[in-house]
């Protein structure tokens, strides 16, 4: 034991970041962002997994309710992990792989973002909560590692940590989870002030005001210069006369496929 094998499990982490920015870099800007047009809908984020997974979905919530480094409203966020009475009430009369799929239908809402840890990609209660919630409509995201699991399969938007070792891989899941956090927060509120994004509601309606209306020559050229630059432009059609769950969901989920949505 010495400060040698210190640093290189430091190396090791170090490493294994970098191999995740590289890989995913992009996809994490995409969760960022559906976070973000989530929560400017009126909805929420809700994040589940076990163990250390636990810990990083109650830390990351936790970001979101409070602040992270500005000071700012309460953005909604449920980690399914913390409510000890639920999960054994559930787990004793239904089975362990219930845990977080009752919760999830109880809580979750069309619009919603549910965001799944698991290490292996493979946690039995963490696979069937995110089956559910992409049935219900929500945006599902996946953090893991060790090549995806199965969670890759199943999740709108995975995030998978080039690493077989779980030290690391759990390392770069808080550290995603840092990075999203700052970047839904700037882009809230760092422009908003301490007010954040308004929505207006009736019921479980609500109004969109477009203030980024182009002519279609305009979009023309905007899209040819995007596709010069390598991004990906993702495009959607239909006429909203109101803008409820079911659409803020479909909408979400095609933001999430590319750069650019129009």
């Amino acid at each position: 034991m010495n400060s040698k094998r210190v640093k290189r499990i430091f190396r090791n982490s170090i490493k294994a970041k970098e191999a995740l920015v590289k890989a995913q870099g992009e996809r994490i800007v995409a969760v960022a962002r559906a976070i973000v047009s989530s929560y400017r809908s009126g909805n929420k984020v809700i994040a589940f997994g076990n163990g250390g997974s636990a810990a990083d979905s109650q830390h990351i919530c936790a970001e979101l309710l409070g602040r992270f480094k500005i000071n700012r409203r309460p953005l909604a966020a449920i980690a399914l992990n913390c409510n000890t009475s639920a999960l054994t009430a559930i787990a004793n009369d239904f089975g362990f792989e219930e845990t977080f799929a009752k919760q999830l239908e109880a809580l979750g809402n069309a619009g919603d973002v549910a965001i799944g840890i698991s290490t292996s990609g493979n946690s039995p209660n963490v696979l069937k909560a995110l089956k559910l919630a992409k049935s219900m409509g929500l945006l599902t995201v996946a953090f893991t590692g060790y090549g995806g699991g199965k969670l890759k399969e199943i999740a709108d938007i995975a995030l998978v940590v080039p690493s077989n070792d779980t030290p690391r891989v759990q390392e770069s899941h808080i550290t995603m989870g840092h990075a999203i956090c700052e970047l839904v927060e700037e882009e809230l509120f760092k422009k908003a002030g301490t007010r954040g994004p308004q929505v207006i509601k009736e019921g479980t309606e609500y109004l969109a005001v477009n203030k980024k209306i182009k002519t279609l020559p305009e979009l023309k050229r905007i899209i040819a210069s995007l596709k010069k630059k390598g991004k990906v432009v993702v495009f959607t059609n239909g006429c909203f006369d109101i803008l409820h769950y079911g659409h803020a969901a479909y909408l979400l989920k095609a933001k999430a496929l590319g750069d650019i949505w129009l």
